[in-house]
This record gives structure tokens, C-alpha cells and sequence, in this order.
């Protein structure tokens, strides 16, 4: 991964883990990265690569509120999650 995508990325990640899923918008991201909005598609093509990266690092750091979002809009890499995760996260829900 080259260095502008990994900045992109780690802008991406703060977005959704702060603000929510929702709020990971390409102008939000070019915005926190401070570069311009196509700068982003030049790193990570689409958007949807780009939430598939999050949502990866997400279950990488075990961040429980994006995981329940990709369990629930069927991201692959949430539901690749070990299962001891994916119940971790579903019953954050619960405690919320």
C-alpha cells in the first residue's frame, strides 16, 4: 500500500469510527486528508475498495460499532471476522 493511500485510509478509518459509517463520504475523506476528492478514487479506486480497507482495519482493531454495521450490510470482511467477534460485537448491541 503506498503511503497517499495509507494516509487515505487512516482518514477513512477516524471518519467511521468517530463520526459513524454513514459520515465515510468520499468529500469527507479528501476533506480530513486534506488532498483533493479525486485524489482518493486515484489511491483506492472506488469507494467501495476504500470501505472494504475500513472495515478491514476495523476488524483488525476489533472496533465493535463498525463491525456491527458490516455484519449487518454483509461486508465479507466483517462476516470473516472469527465468530468469538462477531458475537462480541453483536452483543455490544445488547449492552449498548
Amino acid at each position: 500500500m503506498t503511503t497517499a493511500a495509507e494516509h487515505i485510509l487512516d482518514a477513512a478509518y477516524s471518519i467511521a469510527t468517530e463520526h459513524g459509517w454513514n459520515a465515510l463520504t468520499r468529500e469527507a475523506v479528501a476533506n480530513l486528508a486534506g488532498i483533493a476528492t479525486g485524489s482518493v478514487n486515484v489511491a483506492w479506486g472506488t469507494m467501495d475498495g476504500l470501505r472494504a480497507a475500513v472495515m478491514q482495519r476495523a476488524v483488525e482493531r476489533n472496533h465493535l460499532p463498525t463491525i456491527v454495521v458490516g455484519l449487518v450490510q454483509g461486508y465479507p470482511e466483517a462476516q470473516a471476522a472469527p465468530r468469538e467477534l462477531q458475537a462480541k460485537a453483536l452483543a455490544s448491541l445488547i449492552k449498548g
